[in-house]
């Protein structure tokens, strides 16, 4: 757990951010968690199979040097201290030449750079000097370009950098708040010097500036040609990279770095020594760091290391073994398959088997269906700890063999029908990892929230229902709609796998209505196997089904209360119902704020002081005075 205890700014933003999510997904995606670039840093030392306490490849920019001893874990903080050096460090270079150093500054960059497209953030505090605040990606390596004549690029993606405090000097602005850029570092043919080729970049002023309060940054890197940057969750600027030499040049994946370094003159400054030497200046504090991926909404996202364990591909892809006398084969009748379009049949001495990588020494469970035809069938594991189960069953029957891998991290598995006379079918293999399972990260406040802009089909007797939901692990949802009598006339309950997650589920019509008809529309998420009262979060929605659309039909707004009212900094709304957006209008009648509700809060620092309306997405209108 974060401890928040020894300054009075980690104590006042407490509260701030800690639900922080990614945006609102595609429909038909949710964002789920990557662990590989994720941390609460919550330890009490780094976590050394995800990060490095320095830069690979990077020595630091002088006179700032890179050293493990400046990154810190404490406090549910990981942090990054600058210092002046007591004495210069000479370092000798690649190319025989020496840089001198007389700073130490810190890196803390991921082990893998396999970071490709999703949403990566992270809650920050800048340090109070000249020094960088950052957190940015980077490939490590350059990569052929295009013109295939030796020239060559590689990739930067600035989520936030900046500098702790202003000065005489023309990097000053970099203090002020948010600065996202990219970078395609290319090379042409020939060539030697390297091309900064940049995107225009996005920026934003924060007030309090970013070394006197923590803000959460995250950047969208959406596909090859373009990302967007968010400021406590809320969309400050688009970009497009630069495409004069690549069409799509943000095409492979990077490292995720968060970096306190020295910018020298005319740059910036290099910070003074009495700020080297004040504690409470000379450190960048980040909260933690989480990524997420993009996967399919209504699809698990456990990885079964087997490949094409249901033979949906049709063939025997990622299949191997004996196939004499009589191969195995892939059949598609229903009384052949378990589940899905196809499966196998083996018949005979033939013997289908797969080898995978796992996690060496780790207990797996590998289960698989088999149903035998005639005489019986084995299922062996070979991986030092061989398992085995002869199988007679003569209807589709789950079979299971729990095994521990070897130091080699490979195992194979195979089946065999001995005689002839042996024939059967195989189906549906999966290898779980049977080690347990890490507490769950609650990211999310867990709930269900239906989307207002619910369309029809009526011509289809299909009624579409969006809606997104958030579960920090596996749920269940259920829907139902009713009509104007009260009566069900349909309902389901489906998996809400773990994540952030925009789907449309299609409620089937008996009949496509002639007149006017009023349904509603109810779901709720619940813990898997639980009933209607132990619902986490309801919402339901009436609306008005027409033979040509449907109506949603306007509910009561909700009473607001906000407080404190004077504010100074934080409102808080007190709703009956989940405020989710809000806009802040002055006495002008003109919008001069809008965003997202965070915790029940809104950040109105930024505001002149005066008196102002705030309009939540379902309530009414509540004046307030900033001051």
């Amino acid at each position: 757990m974060k401890r928040r205890i020894f300054t009075y700014f980690l104590l006042i933003t407490t509260a701030q951010f800690m639900f922080s999510i990614p945006p609102k997904p595609p429909v038909g995606k949710r964002w789920v968690r990557n662990e590989l670039f994720s941390d609460e840093f919550n330890g009490s030392k780094l976590d050394a199979t995800k990060w490095y306490d320095y830069h690979p490849t990077w020595t630091g920019r002088a006179p700032g040097i890179f050293l493990p001893s400046q990154v810190k874990i404490a406090n549910g903080f990981m942090s990054i201290q600058g210092k002046k050096l007591p004495k210069d460090t000479v370092v000798v270079n690649w190319d025989k030449t020496t840089t001198t150093y007389n700073i130490a500054c810190g890196a803390v960059v991921s082990k893998t750079t396999s970071a490709s497209f999703g949403y990566y953030e992270c809650r920050m505090k800048a340090a109070e000097t000249t020094m960088s605040s950052t957190f940015w990606m980077s490939s490590r390596n350059n990569t052929a370009g295009p013109k295939g004549c030796g020239d060559k690029y590689g990739l930067e993606l600035d989520i936030q950098e900046c500098i702790g405090r202003g000065g005489s000097f023309s990097g000053s602005s970099f203090a002020n708040g948010m600065h996202s850029n990219a970078h395609f570092w290319y090379t042409d043919c020939g060539a030697t010097t390297q091309q900064d080729l940049r995107a225009t970049e996005v920026k934003y002023n924060t007030s309090p500036i970013p070394s006197q309060t923590f803000y959460t940054y995250g950047g969208w890197w959406r596909d090859e040609s373009t990302a967007s940057f968010y400021l406590n969750d809320n969309n400050i600027g688009n970009m497009t990279f630069y495409t004069g030499i690549k069409t799509k040049p943000f095409d492979m994946p990077m490292g995720l770095n968060m970096v306190s370094e020295t910018y020298p003159f005319p740059w910036v400054s290099l910070p003074e020594d009495w700020e080297l030497a004040d504690n409470t200046k000379n450190t960048v504090y980040y909260d933690w760091v989480r990524a997420y991926s993009l996967v399919d909404v209504d699809k698990s996202s456990v990885v079964n290391p087997i490949v094409n364990g249901g033979f949906e591909t049709g063939d025997l892809t990622g299949w191997g073994g004996y196939p004499y006398p009589t191969p195995q084969k892939i059949v598609s009748d229903a009384a052949s398959v378990h589940s899905g379009k196809y499966a196998m049949a083996i018949a005979g001495p033939g013997s289908p088997s797969q080898t995978v990588n796992v996690k060496p020494n780790t207990k797996y469970l590998f289960s698989c269906y088999v149903k035998v035809a005639s005489g019986s069938i084995t299922l062996m594991v070979a991986d030092g700890t061989a398992g085995l189960v002869v199988c007679k069953d003569a209807s589709y029957t789950k079979k299971e063999v729990t095994f521990t891998s070897d130091a080699t991290g490979k195992v194979r598995f195979y089946f065999l029908a001995g005689s002839t006379s042996d024939k059967g079918f195989i189906d549906d293999f999966m290898l779980t990892d049977l080690t347990p399972a890490p507490d769950p990260v609650l990211i999310y406040t867990e709930g269900v929230s239906l989307d207002k802009s619910a369309v029809s089909k009526p011509a289809a007797k299909i009624l579409s229902v969006p809606f997104t939901f958030m579960a920090n692990v596996d749920r269940e949802l259920n829907l139902e709609l009713r009509n104007a009598d009260n009566v069900l006339v349909g309902r389901n309950t489906i998996t809400a796998y773990a994540g952030y997650g925009n789907m449309v589920y299609d409620f089937v019509l008996d009949s496509v209505p002639a007149v006017r008809n009023k349904y509603k529309i109810l779901v709720d998420i619940r813990p898997v196997g639980s009933d209607g009262t132990q619902a986490i979060k309801r919402d339901s929605l009436t609306v008005n089904l027409l033979p040509d659309g449907v109506t949603v039909l306007s509910e009561p707004l909700a009473v607001v209360t906000v407080y404190p009212n004077p504010v100074r900094d934080w409102l808080t709304l007190v709703s009956e119902r989940e405020v989710k957006s809000y806009a802040v209008f002055g006495a002008d009648g003109r919008m001069v704020q809008s965003g997202k509700v965070i915790n029940c809060r809104v950040d109105v620092a930024r505001l002149p002081k005066g008196v102002y309306a705030i309009k939540p997405d379902n309530g009414l209108v509540v004046r307030f005075v900033k001051i």
